[in-house]
């Protein structure tokens, strides 16, 4: 309704109906945000404490580097993410 927020990275559009159902989502916001939520959560909270704002530090700090390494004819560094997934 009004803010910005995102859902996995993907920032949320004002007034598009998302519909999530059967399935475990975090809504982020980095400002605060107002949404509107029909129908039944299972599970809803509000966290004091995200890894974020350490996940953008991380981005920053690679991109950085990869600037670097191009401005030398270099190659910057890679990473590649594992995801654990418990059902």
């Amino acid at each position: 309704m009004t803010g910005t927020a995102e859902v996995f990275g993907t920032e949320l559009g004002q007034n598009i109906d998302y519909e999530f159902s059967g399935r475990k989502i975090a809504v982020f916001t980095w400002h605060g945000c107002k949404l509107q939520v029909q129908g039944t959560c299972s599970v809803e909270y509000i966290a004091n404490e995200t890894p974020m704002a350490s996940y953008l530090n991380m981005h920053l700090a690679l991109e950085q580097r990869r600037v670097m390494a191009t401005q030398n004819n270099g190659q910057g560094p890679r990473v590649m993410c594992l995801i654990l997934w418990r059902s």
